[in-house]
C-alpha cells in the first residue's frame, strides 16, 4: 500500500503538468473551433448573397427577355379591341394597402378579348416571387426593373386586386406595396431636398426698423 501510495505522489507532478496542458489543448480548441464558425458563417454570408444576386440577375434578365414582350403583346391586344375599363384609375398606397377608385364606372367592353394576355401576370407573379420571399436581393430588383414594373402594374391594378379577393397574386401585390412605398419616400426625400436647398437659396433677413437701434 506504502508503494502505491509512493507511486502516486511521484507521478502526481506529472499528472498535473498533464491535466494542465489537457485545459490548454482544450482551450485553444475551442478558440479554434469558434474562429472556424465564425469564418463559416461569413462564408455562407457571402455565398447566400453571391446566389442572391445571381437569381436576381437571371429574373431582371427573365423581365427584360420575357416579361416586357408580353406586356407589349397586352397593350397590342388592348388597342386592338379599344379597350377603356384600364383609363381613368387612381391607384394608391395607404399603409400597406393598395386602394383603387374610378370616377365613373368603367367599361367591360372588350375585357374577354385579354383572356389569353392575361398570362403576363402570372409571369410577374413568379418574377415577384423571389423577392417576396427573399430568395433574390429586391433592392438590386428595384433599381433595376423597379419603375417599369410599377407603372405596368399600376395600370392593371383594378384587375389584379378583382383576382387577388380570390387569393392570387399575392406576391405580386406583396412587391408592389413595397416598392411603391419606397418610391414614395424617395420622391419625398427629393422634395425635402429641393425645399431645403430653395430655403437656403432665399436668406431671408428681416430688417431693422428705422429708429429701432436707439431703443
Amino acid at each position: 500500500m506504502e508503494d502505491v501510495l509512493s507511486f502516486v505522489n511521484e507521478i502526481r507532478p506529472y499528472l498535473e503538468v498533464l491535466y494542465f496542458v489537457a485545459g490548454v489543448v482544450v482551450a485553444c480548441a475551442a478558440v479554434f473551433a469558434l474562429k472556424q464558425i465564425s469564418i463559416l458563417k461569413r462564408t455562407l454570408h457571402v455565398q447566400s448573397k453571391r446566389d442572391a444576386l445571381k437569381i436576381t440577375s437571371e429574373q431582371c434578365e427573365n423581365y427584360f427577355s420575357n416579361i416586357i414582350d408580353l406586356k407589349n403583346q397586352f397593350f397590342k391586344k388592348v388597342k386592338e379591341h379599344n379597350i377603356e375599363y384600364f383609363n381613368g384609375w387612381e391607384v394608391t398606397v395607404t399603409n400597406n394597402v393598395i386602394s383603387v377608385k374610378h370616377k365613373s364606372t368603367p367599361s367591360i367592353k372588350g375585357l374577354d378579348k385579354l383572356a389569353e394576355e392575361f398570362r403576363v401576370l402570372n409571369s410577374i407573379e413568379s418574377f415577384s416571387s423571389f423577392f417576396v420571399s427573399n430568395l433574390a436581393d429586391e433592392q438590386v430588383a428595384y433599381d433595376t426593373v423597379g419603375m417599369t414594373f410599377l407603372r405596368f402594374n399600376r395600370e392593371l391594378m383594378p384587375w389584379i386586386l378583382s383576382c387577388n379577393e380570390k387569393g392570387h397574386y399575392n406576391n405580386l401585390t406583396t412587391l408592389f406595396v413595397k416598392w411603391e412605398t419606397r418610391r414614395m419616400n424617395d420622391e419625398l426625400q427629393r422634395q425635402k431636398l429641393y425645399l431645403d436647398e430653395k430655403i437656403k437659396q432665399a436668406s431671408f433677413k428681416s430688417d431693422v426698423p428705422l429708429g429701432a437701434e436707439n431703443r
